[in-house]
């Protein structure tokens, strides 16, 4: 499962507006959606459900992994995942890695 290499934020913003519409269509949701949810994710707060974490893997083409969009659960999500080649130990992916912003 090698490949990863952005996190959310960084991948959406990175898109031109048509680039981030066919995303969003492929995805099943609104190019605004994915903005939103970048933005949480820059901000340390993941909201992205477990369905859109796999889409948007599949549709970057795993450039955004699942344990990137979905930082603190997706071993406990996706458990079949762990240990796999190329896939991080679940305590080195976390929401801290993301930036939080202090409250």
């Amino acid at each position: 499962m090698s490949g990863c290499v952005m996190d959310p934020y960084t991948y959406i913003k990175s898109l031109t507006e048509e680039e981030l519409a066919e995303l969003a269509q492929k995805c099943e949701t609104t190019p605004a959606y994915l903005d939103k949810l970048a933005c949480s994710h820059k901000r340390g707060q993941p909201r992205m459900k477990p369905r859109l974490a796999a889409l948007l893997e599949i549709h970057t083409d795993k450039k955004v992994c699942r344990w990137e969009s979905i930082p603190d659960e997706w071993a406990l999500i996706w458990p079949e995942l762990v240990g796999m080649d190329g896939v991080p130990s679940p305590d080195m992916v976390s929401s801290d890695a993301v930036s939080p912003v202090e409250a």
